[in-house]
């Protein structure tokens, strides 16, 4: 059960991202198209999502010194940067770091769900079934093998449909430790070959310190 929270908050935070890339606010068509729901007060978008029950959050910012993973051993402190392309502001997030330029956004995220021995290929499963049941249309365009910062890594480029706008993304998730960080860059399907460029500078200055 805690697998699926984990990735559902992930896929809360990337709607809540196709929601701001559509121009800082949301139009008359986008709240009939259901792309964006009114904001509730309900605290920290994705931090409360599990709060209830006591699961844990799909994403969470650097792990403290002296915090334990599931397994019961120490986790070290991580900070993770990327050099932005010219052009490129940060945002104030709730993910790990946000940037944006125009409509396209980048984002790191990390997910709390602990990889055990089904490896970054088990993960994916997951994954990937989690994102076809969020949106019905999606393509998972092509995958590709790539380390992050020496980190083993998996590239997927993915297109889908959400209300009436067509957007592809290039995520990368990288499996560092027993923990996966997910590197996301997302634009308007037509304007993704465009900043592609720019996804995959972020994507090769990424470093885990």
């Amino acid at each position: 059960m805690k697998r699926w929270n984990s990735m559902a908050a992930l896929l809360l935070a990337v709607l809540l991202l196709v929601a701001a890339g559509c121009g800082g606010g949301a139009t008359n068509a986008d709240r009939d198209s259901g792309i964006v729901d009114e904001p509730e007060d309900s605290g920290d978008e994705a931090g409360d999502f599990n709060a209830e029950d006591g699961d844990e959050p799909g994403s969470e910012g650097p792990a403290e010194n002296g915090e334990e993973s599931e397994s019961g051993g120490p986790m070290d402190a991580v900070t993770v940067t990327v050099t932005p392309p010219e052009g490129w502001e940060e945002e104030e997030t709730t993910s790990l770091l946000q940037y944006r330029k125009g409509l396209a956004s980048f984002m790191v995220m990390k997910d709390t769900y602990r990889v055990g021995s089904e490896g970054l290929d088990g993960y994916l499963v997951y994954s990937r079934e989690a994102f076809s049941n969020m949106f019905s249309d999606i393509d998972f365009v092509s995958e590709e093998s790539m380390q992050v910062d020496g980190c083993q890594a998996r590239k997927i480029l993915m297109a889908y449909n959400a209300g009436i706008m067509d957007f592809k993304m290039l995520v990368v998730f990288v499996l560092r430790g027993n923990e996966i960080y997910s590197l996301q860059g997302t634009a308007l399907a037509e304007d993704f070959e465009a900043v592609r460029p720019d996804f995959e500078a972020f994507i090769g200055s990424c470093r885990f310190e």
